[in-house]
């Protein structure tokens, strides 16, 4: 009844397929309640309050949808305490903690969200231990495990925050082992997320600039048209202090956001920035429309000028770096994935590009 109901989910019927669900779901809790020690029971009715949790967050009812995803957590957290070593159970238990946290994510709470998180982080350093070379785990370790390193930082919980950032490096690193065969795109991606890490974790004892420009440069070769790997070499540069060489590579993937028909020399790039308006409202329209970005928001392209802003006052060149910061906009408050990092990032360049 589960999969029927899903079926015509996709089918665009929503009311035969609440039916269906909803039928499907009491079944499963009867059956649970007779047969407590029956894995499968437990396991099928975890799947189903995940589906539960998933219409609720569509519904936007994220209080119902937190409860029901913690209680697939609950089941599932049972079985891998009782069988560390099976796999699937691994897989389920933090599928359902993601999907949680997810939930925690799209309401912003924080308070909650820190807590699952946490949790999520202790399942996946265990998991990581046991299944090294499991696509599936290495994967989330190397993204989840990297932004709660983040807010541990950004908290003081400095110890924690290096725990998870290692580990998180670990697995980006063994995501470039796991398949002999593996495509170029897949190759210059897990490269460039590799070398991101490896230049501007929250720890700096954890950097390791010489093993990632091999990556960000082997990215860079791979898709040589990607300005996020572009960037990405760029950062790596600044902070391994070859400022020429980042400012060159900053540019230039800037450069690749412009429309074609806008494109010129990295110097005449350069110029424009130089006479860039003060006020940062017509700067950004000026730099949009006589520049060609590809429609890309303030937000999007704020990496890429506070990257170039500190690059530029390092090579002395203060007003024009001045120019580029005014072009950052602030950073999210709010409790998302991604929120620490950028904080973090906007809040150096600001304390290095010095007002005038």
């Amino acid at each position: 009844m589960h999969d029927y109901s899903s079926l015509l989910r996709r089918l665009d019927r929503a009311a035969p397929a609440d039916t269906a669900f909803h039928e499907a779901f009491e079944l499963r809790k009867a059956l649970f309640q007779q047969y407590p020690k029956d894995i499968g029971q437990r396991t099928f009715l975890a799947r189903l309050y995940s589906t539960q949790g998933e219409l609720d967050k569509a519904a936007k009812n994220y209080d119902a949808s937190f409860l029901a995803h913690n209680l697939a957590v609950v089941l599932t957290q049972s079985l891998v305490d009782e069988f560390p070593d099976i796999y699937e159970y691994q897989r389920i238990v933090i599928g359902a903690m993601i999907d949680q946290l997810n939930v925690c994510l799209l309401a912003n709470k924080p308070e909650i969200g820190k807590a699952a998180w946490q949790k999520l982080s202790n399942r996946l350093q265990i998991a990581f231990q046991k299944f090294p070379k499991d696509r599936y785990i290495v994967e989330r370790t190397a993204d989840w495990q990297y932004h709660w390193a983040d807010y541990l930082w950004e908290d003081g919980q400095k110890s924690q925050a290096t725990s998870a950032a290692k580990s998180s490096i670990q697995a980006a690193l063994q995501l470039l082992t796991l398949s002999p065969t593996m495509k170029p795109n897949e190759e210059a991606l897990w490269s460039n997320n590799a070398a991101w890490k490896l230049a501007i974790v929250a720890d700096p004892s954890l950097r390791d600039f010489k093993k990632s420009e091999q990556l960000a440069r082997r990215a860079v070769e791979l898709a040589p048209n990607n300005s996020y790997y572009i960037h990405t070499l760029g950062t790596v540069l600044y902070y391994a202090g070859d400022f020429e060489a980042a400012r060159d590579q900053l540019l230039f993937a800037i450069q690749m956001e412009q429309v074609a028909a806008k494109r010129g020399s990295l110097e005449q790039l350069m110029q424009a920035l130089r006479t860039l308006p003060n006020d940062p409202t017509i700067a950004r329209q000026e730099i949009d429309t006589s520049l060609g970005l590809q429609q890309k928001s303030p937000r999007q392209m704020s990496p890429f000028y506070s990257q170039l802003a500190m690059t530029l006052w390092r090579l002395d060149e203060h007003a024009t770096a001045r120019n580029m910061l005014r072009l950052v906009v602030d950073p999210p408050t709010e409790f998302s994935k991604f929120g620490a990092e950028p904080r973090r990032l906007v809040n150096e360049a600001r304390s290095i590009v010095l007002p005038d």
